[in-house]
């Protein structure tokens, strides 16, 4: 079985390759693979439904259902600097928190395309085919009592399903603390996780998930409601919304928080809508020497 890295590997290959094909012999040689290696890759791929992928000729080619994100648009839109994009990765939780020490700027965002290895709450496993859900997580630099952070997320939660509620025009709730439903099929979740850095200082991720159209051979173990199902949609336009829509709700949560001492130039400068800065609680050390690559992190209700 190939290992998952490889497949992300292949997979981020296709999605940057002109109209998502390539020669065969070129991916081997990019991926410093053989044939029999590639064609055991693809094999995983399809049977895990991450993607799907043929073969065409001497070309290898990646089928897409629904178009990729606009990376262009969503810069002009967010501002460079301010977000990443890696179309398949292991999870986008874990990739900032392997990466806290870089450092990364207040009110950071990744998105994605697939997940390999996306969780949820509790460690459940979260279920990413390429290009078939909104995949984000957003980064913050937190300084006070990690006590003050409760009822966060269900603050994320309501405030994304009334904006998915009044934009779709749909019966979307959020079932109390982090999942979000369309009638009685589970549409997303969030993931809102602290990692303690010292004292009162902490980093703070928060994941979003939607579906937008899954697989209808795909089971997850419980029923599921996608995007599409409700209405058509942009997605570029539409993932900005939400990513607005997130980072506006902690914007609210984090100004109404009564710190001892702490005054609003203690906020996140990209919360207050300054410029980002890409200073750190960590004095500036780099990555081998500031915090580890999987820091002990805890959930935040």
């Amino acid at each position: 079985m190939p290992a998952a890295g490889f497949c992300e590997r292949l997979l981020n290959v296709l999605v940057t390759a002109e109209r998502q094909r390539m020669r065969r012999r070129s991916v081997c040689a990019v991926l410093g693979c053989s044939q029999a290696a590639l064609r055991h890759a693809v094999a995983e791929i399809n049977a895990r439904q991450l993607a799907e992928i043929g073969f065409h000729d001497d070309e290898i080619v990646l089928r897409l259902s629904l178009p990729l994100l606009d990376i262009g648009q969503l810069r002009r839109r967010i501002g460079a600097g301010r977000f990443g994009y890696i179309p398949c990765l292991d999870s986008t939780q874990g990739w900032v928190n392997r990466h806290l020490g870089d450092p990364l700027p207040d009110g950071f965002s990744l998105f994605g395309e697939c997940q390999t290895g996306g969780r949820g709450r509790y460690g459940r496993r979260w279920f990413s085919p390429l290009g078939r859900q909104f995949i984000m997580s957003q980064y913050y630099r937190f300084r006070g009592d990690p006590d003050d952070l409760s009822g966060m997320t269900a603050k994320i939660g309501d405030a994304l399903a009334g904006y998915l509620n009044r934009s779709l025009n749909a019966e979307i709730w959020c079932k109390r603390p982090n999942d979000i439903f369309y009638r009685r099929g589970k549409l997303g979740g969030i993931l809102t996780e602290l990692v303690p850095f010292k004292a009162r200082h902490h980093h703070l991720m928060i994941g979003v998930g939607l579906n937008l159209r899954l697989p209808l051979s795909l089971d997850v173990g419980q029923p599921c409601a996608n995007v599409y199902d409700i209405a058509e949609i942009d997605r570029t336009p539409f993932t900005f919304s939400i990513w607005r829509n997130v980072r506006q709700t902690v914007s609210r949560h984090l100004e109404t928080l009564s710190f001892s001492g702490a005054t609003r130039k203690n906020f996140p400068a990209f919360l207050n809508g300054g410029d980002v800065r890409w200073d750190s609680l960590s004095g500036g050390r780099r990555r081998n020497d500031a915090v580890s690559d999987q820091p002990r992190s805890f959930t935040c209700p």
